[in-house]
């Protein structure tokens, strides 16, 4: 699974999802590369990608805790 975020950092998002105790695998920064001719949009907060592996997959009640635990964090911290 990859989500992406607005965030004010990468380190926010990380915060974010260990303060809620749910695991991820990568965060990193990342832009929309546009197709040739289309200028880039530079907007700040810049978008921030997360990686996670799930082997066991989720549930969907195990998943809908994570989003309640998480959802929380990413308030907190300004991401999207």
């Amino acid at each position: 699974m990859i989500c992406t975020f607005e965030a004010p950092d990468a380190e926010s998002v990380r915060q974010a999802y260990r303060q809620a105790d749910v695991g991820f695998s990568k965060v990193w920064t990342a832009q929309v590369i546009e197709p040739e001719g289309v200028p880039p949009v530079w907007n700040e907060p810049t978008l921030k990608v997360l990686e996670g592996s799930y082997p066991n997959g989720f549930t969907d009640e195990e998943w809908n805790e994570a989003n309640r635990l998480i959802l929380r964090c990413y308030e907190e911290r300004g991401i999207e």
